[in-house]
Order: structure tokens, then sequence, then C-alpha cells
């Protein structure tokens, strides 16, 4: 009797020492199911098994790490035993078989269920089972029932890692997505107005891109004899060139908060869109001049000989409509956002007067930019259909009095 108690103390000991190791050394889900389940099977001599996880979000049950029979036997069985076992506790069954007689072969011949539960919290049940006619004795399962006593903590702190595991990957998943929706920001932003990308940071679940009427002020400038300039020269050169100026424009533009509405080969039109009709117009002086300064320094340092690289700047403030433009055809919709009107037109015009890198303003831009800046009266000039002549002045960082 001694060396009988010595041998169940001794096993169950040893049952203890496997059970701290699994607690100790495994580090994923996967492993602690599938080392959980072969010490259960060993334990208690079963030939094969599985585990029911039970997912609350999904209120169902899915089968984890299946060992020893085949899943189309066990599939209809699962789900059963499963929701009986989370409702009414561990279940045990001998002559399994014979109750589901018409089961495919392979079925087993014996089962224990017994269900894993953590602070109220169902987590799922394990499967042990018997074949060739072997039973389960009451002995069997209170072996089950007190290893998975002791193995709760273990199942609820790996299925917790799991779920760490699962957000961490889920959250890794998300920064990508946020990682390539920047990427993609970045390369539109190339190619979006910053007028555009304002209005959907201000509102991104519904921006405002009706048109309405708004001051503004607009800046065109193109290049002096951009013909002349292609026959003369190789398009590399000349594409040198073009990316040269422009480039070095950049910066001062957006410093000065200039949105770029329209490219083309040798012009660009820039709209200031600020709230106060003077911010606007001082900004757009203010890039003019900048842009005046970065020629004069490329063209002191640009290697001769070459053909001279003449930039012509338009200014002119006044009301235009601005907003989104549709363009539907059969192969879908194209959208463009622009201020449109006689202020734009105004400014495009007045760009042909401006000769040998000059800077010409409106009457209407000289008023709003006054006293700040003193410019050069060059007279009425009659523009290409417009009725009226507008008087026009002329702008070079000499006519700069005071800087805010």
């Amino acid at each position: 009797m001694g060396k009988k108690n010595s041998s169940k103390t001794n096993s169950h000991e040893n049952l203890f020492i496997q059970l701290s190791n699994l607690y100790a050394q495994v580090s994923s889900w996967e492993e602690v199911i599938e080392q959980l389940l072969k010490l259960t099977l060993s334990h208690l001599e079963a030939d094969c098994g599985w585990f029911a996880l039970f997912n609350d979000k999904k209120d169902g049950f899915s089968v984890e790490n299946l060992y020893g029979i085949p899943p189309e036997i066990i599939e209809d069985l699962s789900s059963v035993l499963s929701l009986g076992s989370m409702k009414g506790g561990s279940i045990f069954i001998n002559n399994i078989d014979k109750i589901f007689s018409g089961e495919k072969k392979g079925f087993p011949s014996a089962l224990i269920c017994y269900p894993f539960v953590s602070n109220d919290r169902f987590l799922g049940s394990i499967f042990l089972c018997r074949k060739n006619n072997k039973n389960f004795s009451d002995s069997d399962r209170a072996k089950l029932e007190s290893l998975c006593f002791y193995s709760e903590k273990i199942i609820e702190n790996a299925l917790m890692f799991k779920e760490i595991q699962q957000s961490r990957k889920s959250m890794g998943e998300l920064i990508e997505k946020i990682h390539l929706l920047e990427k993609i920001q970045h390369h539109l932003s190339k190619f979006v107005p910053n007028s555009v990308m304002k209005l959907i940071e201000d509102q991104p679940d519904n921006p405002q891109f009706a048109k309405h009427k708004q001051h503004v002020t607009v800046l065109f400038l193109d290049i002096e004899g951009y013909t002349n300039i292609n026959l003369k020269l190789d398009p590399d050169k000349v594409n040198f060139l073009i990316e040269t100026y422009f480039s070095s424009f950049l910066d001062d533009i957006y410093s000065n908060q200039g949105d770029i509405n329209e490219t083309a080969g040798d012009g660009l039109m820039i709209i200031y869109l600020d709230k106060s009709p003077k911010i606007n117009a001082k900004r757009a002086i203010d890039t003019a001049i900048a842009i005046q300064e970065k020629v004069f320094f490329i063209e002191k340092n640009l290697k001769k000989p070459r053909i001279p690289f003449n930039i012509n700047i338009g200014i002119h403030s006044g009301e235009a409509l601005v907003g989104s433009v549709k363009f539907s055809g059969s192969s879908g919709d194209r959208w463009t956002f622009t201020a449109s009107g006689i202020t734009t037109t105004i400014s495009s015009r007045i760009t042909s007067y401006a000769t040998k890198g000059k800077i010409l303003i409106s009457d209407d831009t000289a008023k709003l930019i006054h006293p700040q800046y003193n410019p050069k009266k060059i007279g009425w000039k009659s523009l290409k259909n417009l009725n009226s002549p507008i008087l026009l002045y002329e702008l070079n960082t000499d006519n700069k009095i005071t800087a805010d």
C-alpha cells in the first residue's frame, strides 16, 4: 500500500514539475496548447485529442492542435460538446461510438471533455478520446479535472499572450497602412494644390470644394521667347534650364503660401488665397521679388555662352470664383481646383507687357501694397479682349521700402 501511494505521489510530483516547466518555458499560444495536449494525452493514456477555443467576439469555437483523429470526424461533435461543456461543465461519455453509430470509421469509443474557465471567462474545452472499444474510468476523469485545474492559469496566460501578439500584429499592420498613406500623401502633395490639401485637412469627412467668390491675388510668370529657345537648344538642355529655374522658385512660392494652380512648359499661375487682400498682394509681391533675385543669381552662375533666359511676371488682385471644376466624359470624371474669372485673365494679359524679366502689377495690386512698396508707374495699357485699359506699374527690388 505504501509503494502504491508513493508511486501515486511521484506521479503527481512529476506532473507538477512538467506543468511548471510548461508555465515557465513556453512563450506562444500554439506551443502551450501543443505541449499541454501532449502532456494530457500521455497522463491519461488517450489515443487522440484536441482543444476547442471559444471566440467570444464571434460566439463560436475553433479547433486548435488536433491530434490523432481527422477533423471531419470530430467537426460536429466538437461544436456540440464544447457548447455543452461551456454550460454544464465536464462531459464524460463511454461507448460514444454506439451513440453515434452512423459516423465514419475511426470514430472514438470514449470521450472526456473538460472546460477551462478563468475569472468567469470561458476559454475553451480540452477533448481526450480513446479508440478500439477502450473506455475512460472515474479515475481518469478525476486525473483530467486535476490536471486542468492546475493548467487554467497556463491557458489563460498563453491566451492573453496570443491576444497581445494579435494586437501587436494588428497594430503593426495599422502602422504599415499609416506609413503607406503618408507615402501616398507625400506623392499626391506634389500634384495636388496646397489649397485642396488644406481643405481636406480642415474637413476630411466633407471638404468644401464648391466654387465661391473670393478676393485673390494672381501671379503669372512665363519664360520670354520660349519657342525660340526650343528651336535653338536641345530638349535636354531646355528641360535642364526650366528645372533649374523653376525649382529655385518653389521655396519662395511655398514660404509665401502661394498655390501653384496651373503649369505649362513655359510658365506658372500662382494664386494667393488668404482672407486678407493686403496679405495676398504682399505675398505675391514678395514672391515675385524673390524670383527676380533667384534669376539674377542663376544668370550669374550658369556657364556661358547661352541664350538669355528672362522670367516675366504679371500680378493682379481682384475677385475670382474659387473652387472645383468637374469635367465628365465616357471614361470618367476629372476634377480641378482653380480660380477663374476676369482677375486671372487680367493677370495673364499683364504678363505680355512684362518683357526682359520685368515684374508688372495692376493698379488694384499697387493700392494694396502701399506704402510698403513704391512701384514705378508705366501708364495705361490696353489688354487683349478687354474694353478698358488698365494702369500698370513696374516693380523690382529697388522699389521695396519696408517689410513686415
